[in-house]
Order: C-alpha cells, then sequence, then structure tokens
C-alpha cells in the first residue's frame, strides 16, 4: 500500500483524490483501519481534500458512533454536499453499530431529495436485515410495496439471506420478483432453495431447481452441491428430502457430482440408515463414479451402525490399507460401534492406532481433514444416543 500512496502524491494528470480513495477502500477491505487513517493524514499532508466518496467509507466503515459524528462535522465544515451514498453510509453504519432508531432517523432528513429516499430506504431495509432485524427490515419492505416503489436488489437479497423463520415462503418468492439482474436472481433463487431444504418444502424445492437449470445450468451443479450439504448438516437429517432431491436431479436430466452424493451417503452415516446408504453407494456407479477410499470408508461406517457383519467383513476385504491414516480410521470406527468380531486383519488394533496417531499428529496434515471427519463422526455415534 505505501507504494500506492507515493503513487498517488507523485501523480498529476489522474485525479489524486480518487486514488487516495482507492487505497482507503483497500485498507478497509482488508479490515486495516489503521491503513485507512493513515491515508486520511496523507491527503492532510499533502494538500488533497477529501470529497464525499472519501466521507463514504468512513462513515460506512466507522467503530464508533462518536467517529461518525465527527466525520459529519468535518465534511460540513469541508463543505462536501451530503450525497445519497453518504446517507447510505450512514444507515448501513448505525445499524451495524446497533443503533437502530438513529439509522431509522435519517430517513427524516428533510434535506434529502424525494428522488433518492427509495434507494436510502432500501440501503436501510438491507442494513437491519443484515443485522439482526429481519422482522423490521420486512415491515419496512411492505410499505415500499405499498407505496408502489420497488426494493433495491441488494436489499433484496440481504433480506432473503437473512429470513430464516418458518412461514415465510411466499414473501421469498416476492422479494425473488425484485431482481431483475439475471446473476442476481439466480443467487437469490439458491437462497430461496435453501430456505426450502431448511424448512422441508420439496416440491417448492425441486420447482426452483427446474428454474435454476433454465437460467444456468453450469452453475445449478454447485448450488446441488450445498442443498446435499445442508441436508447433511441438519439435525435431525431429512433423508426423505435428500432422496427427493436426487430424483429430481436425475429427472432434470442433471449429473448427480461426487460431492452430492458424498454428502448423502454421510447423512445416511449420521441418520444410521444403512437401507439408504447401500441405494446412495449403487448411484455412485450409476454416475459412472468409481468407489474411492472415502467413499468405501462412508459405506463401511453405515454397515457398521446396522450390524450386517457379512456384509461389513466383505466391504472391509475391498478397502486398501496400505495408507496408516485408512487403518486408523476403521480401527477407530470398530472402537466405537462396538464390534467386537470386526477386526482388521492382520493387525493388532492398539498397535495400529499408536503407530496412525503418532504419524498422523508428526507427518500428515494435508490428510488430517479427511481422516478427522470419520474419526469425529465415529465418536459421535458412539457418544450420542
Amino acid at each position: 500500500m505505501c507504494k500506492d500512496e507515493r503513487y498517488a502524491e507523485e501523480s498529476g494528470d489522474i485525479s489524486t483524490v480518487s486514488l487516495y480513495n482507492a487505497i482507503m477502500l483497500g485498507y478497509f477491505r482488508e479490515k486495516n483501519h489503521n491503513g485507512a487513517q493513515m491515508v486520511m493524514a496523507q491527503m492532510q499532508i499533502a494538500g488533497v481534500k477529501p470529497d464525499s466518496e472519501t466521507y463514504c467509507y468512513l462513515i460506512f466503515n466507522c467503530e464508533f458512533e462518536e467517529k461518525i459524528s465527527e466525520y459529519l462535522d468535518q465534511l460540513r465544515q469541508d463543505g462536501i454536499h451530503m450525497s445519497k451514498h453518504i446517507y447510505m453510509s450512514l444507515v448501513s453504519a448505525y445499524a451495524r453499530l446497533g443503533n437502530f432508531d438513529m439509522a431509522k432517523q435519517v430517513l427524516e432528513n428533510k434535506e434529502i431529495p424525494p428522488k433518492y429516499l427509495n434507494e436510502i430506504k432500501s440501503a436501510l431495509i438491507g442494513a437491519l436485515a443484515s443485522n439482526g432485524k429481519v422482522l423490521d427490515g420486512l415491515i419496512m419492505y411492505d410499505e415500499i410495496k405499498q407505496s408502489g416503489c420497488h426494493l433495491e436488489p441488494k436489499s433484496a437479497i440481504a433480506l432473503i439471506e437473512n429470513t430464516q423463520t418458518k412461514g415465510e415462503l411466499d414473501r421469498l418468492y416476492q422479494l425473488l420478483e425484485e431482481l431483475g439482474d439475471s446473476n442476481m436472481w439466480f443467487d437469490g433463487c439458491s437462497r430461496v432453495l435453501l430456505y426450502c431444504v431448511q424448512h422441508n418444502h420439496p416440491n417448492a424445492a425441486i420447482g426452483l431447481l427446474k428454474q435454476l437449470k433454465e437460467k444456468d445450468e453450469l452453475s445449478t451443479y454447485m448450488v446441488i452441491d450445498q442443498v446435499f450439504s445442508q441436508i447433511w448438516d441438519m439435525d435431525p437429517v431429512n433423508l426423505d428430502f435428500g432422496m427427493k432431491i436426487l430424483h429430481a436431479v436425475k429427472e432434470l436430466g442433471l449429473n448427480v457430482s461426487r460431492t452430492s452424493l458424498d454428502f448423502l451417503l454421510s447423512a445416511c452415516v449420521k441418520a444410521k440408515d444403512s437401507n439408504r446408504a447401500q441405494l446412495i453407494w449403487t448411484e455412485y456407479e450409476s454416475a459412472g463414479l468409481p468407489h474411492n477410499v472415502l467413499t468405501s470408508l462412508r459405506m463401511y461406517q453405515a454397515l457398521l451402525l446396522s450390524q450386517k457383519k457379512k456384509a461389513t467383513k466383505k466391504l472391509l476385504r475391498k478397502i486398501p490399507k496400505e495408507d496408516v491414516h485408512v487403518r486408523y480410521i476403521i480401527d477407530s470406527c470398530q472402537m466405537a460401534y462396538c464390534s467386537q468380531n470386526l477386526k482388521l486383519p492382520s493387525a493388532s488394533r492398539s498397535s495400529s492406532i499408536k503407530r496412525a496417531a503418532s504419524k498422523a499428529g508428526s507427518t500428515c496434515k494435508p490428510a488430517a481433514s479427511g481422516t478427522e471427519v470419520f474419526r469425529n463422526e465415529a465418536e459421535e455415534a458412539h457418544t450420542g444416543p
């Protein structure tokens, strides 16, 4: 950043204040408030007057209300006009600092040109939604709709993202209509789809999935992975929902990714449902995805949980055991699931665990993420109800 500041001081052809603003914004994006203040000090030394954009950044990123008042005094002394973006920065800053009354009072300023009121009110709605006041934001949104105005897209996304309570699906559909831009609509629709997962609306989710595919099929695959990730993360796991989405994905002619199947298989383990785990196991083959070690270990867990000893032994023989972490996971699962009859062939359980733990702790950190997942799942199954 220091080189950028020197360049700003030496530049004569380009607007110097714009360069300083860009540098300041960079510091704020890095959460480096000291760096941003240093830029302000350099501007004073260089005799460069801040403009409305400078104060927008400063106010928006204020950490204390006292600084907001200080900057408002400074910009008035500098003869800076209160722009639309300064008002928007004010409502965002007050809301982030928890002073929602002050954020709302900004709209009462009689100096705000009427043509800017809707945008500033939209900024306030987005700020309320992003800072724990979703209900207030929804009430203001209803007021905007009743007045015949529209909500700005960013604020609509903020409301969609932060509306998590039951019974709001129709409202979320309404918010989607505010998104004319294709990319923003896709983002908003993806979030509504995840809401449907959370609150068990399978038919609505499938309908949204169809719309997403029509808009952008390639990006839809990432959304599908997120859906199955959320299904796995839920407690309790809703496997009925997961199987319906899996069927819908195939009906839409979309390929099922390994990531999606991995999440769904892990969800089966979490739900202790070996029958559905077997169905997912065959889905790998249908999708042309070979069973790798991690997939086999997940299936091994599911079979252990169901006490299907014959199938468990058969799968265990097929799992490559050259990797010390694989042996460690197998031993950990056997201990956690209390299966004394299923022992790792040609290895002492205790010595294998000691060797694996020793190597895992000293030399194999990159593999730790995979092993940690299975180890944690095994421990949770052992200690759970």
